[in-house]
Parts: structure tokens; sequence; C-alpha cells
């Protein structure tokens, strides 16, 4: 059954819209109209709250009264003084060292979906990048289509750090939205960031009332002041200005090959080997000279015949021009040792009744969530029955 859109969604499809059109005409004075009439509309700020307010988890959604206030006292130019919680967590691979992420309330949130949408239509992106043209599988297709055709070398290449390697100031000049905009909703250095979880890493843990208040508030002056660099960790525009800014330097390739680029990740294929070495060279240069600041790349190369890695995908040459797709070791390592705490949690019998739905319910969220992320994979069914049946057997 089709839904038909509400008159607001219909409101703000057509200004995006004039917005686009106004763009691609090169008609500056529309342009800024337009955008400005978009980010104070009303139903453009209801309709990025409410899209916030779906990604919150279910108990801690917000009443549609709520929500339209909310949208009421949006303001794009202004932003908003929400405090931004930044915590940090050890990585799996490597316990001694953690990853920064930051969780964004509701206000925040929205105001980066009512920008990313506007980022949408007007950023300058390639056909071969796919953040928000068909996201991760259309990315890993394309590449299995390539391979498909026959041995290739290629090159992974992803920027290290690269959310904290723009710097602020030019990438105002380099979006295609207002620069006081851009300043208030987009960049880290503007958002009111408060210390979350935090870890002294010289206490070997977590900050609390034992330890010493001069090295905690070193460590989380230090993780703050990191964290204002860039453009923030977890904003759900990131992404999409990453590959905007991964495009200027993409176009600097030649076509040599085959490209194919998903957020600040970019793989680069050639059937002869001193091709993929040009392109390679091509978007070093560019990287190091980009208009954003210095951008620095790591790489991994892939000879023919060989799997390529590429955004947790492991794709393998197979006769007949079949491509073997599979999860990668990191990522199939991770889901079974998750899945194996889960199921064995289960199998605990003091559990009680509601304890334990509640941890079969979790479970299989994962699993199913899991296997969506990788069902490209060729033996994804099998893998979702196996683990299913696990937890069904452990409860």
């Amino acid at each position: 059954m089709n839904i038909q859109p509400t008159k607001e969604e219909e409101h703000v499809a057509k200004l995006l819209m004039r917005i686009r059109i106004a763009k691609e005409l090169g008609r500056a004075k529309e342009f800024r109209h337009w955008t400005g009439t978009y980010l104070n509309s009303f139903d453009a700020r209801l309709a990025a709250v409410q899209r916030a307010n779906r990604r919150r988890k279910l108990g801690d959604r917000l009443d549609t009264a709520t929500v339209r206030t909310i949208a009421a006292g949006l303001d794009a130019w202004k932003g908003t003084d929400e405090p931004m919680l930044v915590h940090q967590k050890p990585k799996t691979s490597n316990p001694g060292s953690f990853r920064t992420y930051m969780a964004f309330g509701i206000q925040n949130r929205a105001l980066q979906y009512l920008v990313l949408r506007l980022l949408e239509q007007v950023a300058c992106i390639a056909p071969y990048q796919y953040t928000v043209r068909g996201g991760l599988h259309a990315s890993i297709k394309h590449v299995a289509k390539v391979m498909s055709a026959g041995p290739i070398w290629a090159v992974e290449v992803d920027v290290v750090d690269c959310y904290q390697s723009f710097d602020g100031e030019k990438l105002k000049d380099l979006l295609p939205v207002p620069k006081v905009v851009s300043a208030q909703v987009l960049i880290a250095e503007h958002l009111n960031l408060k210390g979350g979880h935090i870890v002294d890493i010289t206490k070997s843990g977590p900050f609390g009332p034992a330890g010493d208040p001069k090295s905690s508030t070193m460590a989380i002056e230090g993780t703050l002041a990191a964290a204002r660099r860039g453009i923030p960790q977890g904003s759900a525009a990131s992404p999409f200005i990453a590959e905007t800014m991964l495009a200027i330097a993409l176009r600097k390739v030649p076509d040599l090959g085959d490209k194919v680029g998903y957020g600040d990740n970019c793989l680069l294929m050639a059937k002869e080997e001193s091709d993929v070495v040009t392109m390679l060279e091509a978007l070093e240069t560019a990287f190091h000279t980009h208009p954003v600041g210095l951008l620095t790349p790591k790489k991994k190369l892939f000879h023919p015949g060989q799997p390529v890695q590429f955004l947790g995908h492991s794709l393998t040459p197979q006769s007949g021009g079949h491509i073997l797709i599979e999860p990668d070791l990191k990522n199939r390592k991770k889901f079974e040792r998750i899945m194996g705490r889960k199921v064995n949690h289960l199998k605990y019998e003091k559990l009680s009744a509601a304890v334990r739905i509640r941890a079969q319910r979790k479970a299989r969220r994962y699993v199913q969530s899991w296997t969506a992320t990788f069902k490209l994979c060729d033996d994804i069914g099998a893998v979702r029955a196996q683990w299913l049946m696990k937890i069904a057997k452990a409860s």
C-alpha cells in the first residue's frame, strides 16, 4: 500500500527541489534565499526532530507535543547549548587503547539531520560514492562486479584520523551551506562538549572518586581538546561531509580503472599494477594538497587473485567469475565472541523468566542486525539460522 506524503513533507520536498535547481543553474541569490527559507521552515525542522526521535530507543521516544515544541525552538543559525557527552571505550582489538565517541541529545541530532538533508541535495559527489546512494551494500556490489570481469590490482585507502584532520575554518568555505550554520552544527569546536566516561590511561581505569583529581582533569581536558578538532565522531552528518571532502581528492585521480568510495574509505582498482600505482600516487598528492587540510592516507594493496578486504567484507575470486563474499575475519571473530557470551548467559539456570526473555530478544535482534549488515555474503542465511537455533536451545 502506497503511503501518501503529508502536506508538510511535500512542502519540505519543494523547498529542497528549489534549492537544488538554483544550485545547478548557478543562481547564487536564489540559492541563498531558498536555503535560508528551508533552514527556517517549521516543517523542515519538525521533520528533522521526528527523524531524530525515531532513532531513540523505543522507551525514550518523546510524545508529539514535545517533538513539536523542540522543533519550534530549533535554530540552525544559533545551534544549541545542549550538552554533547564525549565517551571512551576500550578497543576490542587492543584493550590498552580506547575509542572516543560522542553521544548526542535530540536537539543536536535534529540539527544534524536538518543540515544533512540540505547537503544531500547540493553537495558534489560522484556516482561511484555510495554513502547516500545505495550505502554499504551498493559499494560491495560495485566491487564484486569489477572483480567478476577478471583479475585486478586493488588498493584500499582510508584517511588516518579523518574527522579530526579537517581544518574547521577551511571546511566552512568548502561546504555548500551558510558558514555560520556549518560552525554551529557541523564543526566540533563550537559544540557544547562535556566529559562523559573518559579513561585515565595513567590509572588504567575510568575516573572515579578515588582517582587523582589533577590527573583526571588533565586527561579530560586532553580528550575534549582532541574531540573539538574537525568534525564530531558520531554525528549524522559527518560521514557525508567526509565523503564530499574525499570527492575533491578523487576527482584528481585519472580514470585508469575503477573507484569506489564510502565515507572516508575508497578502493582503487585496475587491470595493470602500473595503473593502480598511478591512481594511488595521484590520490596521495590530492590528499597532501587538500584545501581542507593535510590528509594522511592509510593503504593496503591487494594482488590479482587475492581476497579484497573492503568495508568489513572479504571478496574472493572463484572459478567462472563468481565472487565469494564473506564477513572479514575481524568481524566474524567479533560476532562469534559476542554471541558466545550471549548464549552462555542464556544457559545460566538462575535467570528469572523476565530476564531470560529480554536476553533472548536482545540476542535475536543482534543476530538479525549483524546478518542484515552482511546480507550480500554467500552463507549468511545459514549463519543466521545456526545462531538463532543456538539461542533457542540455550533458552
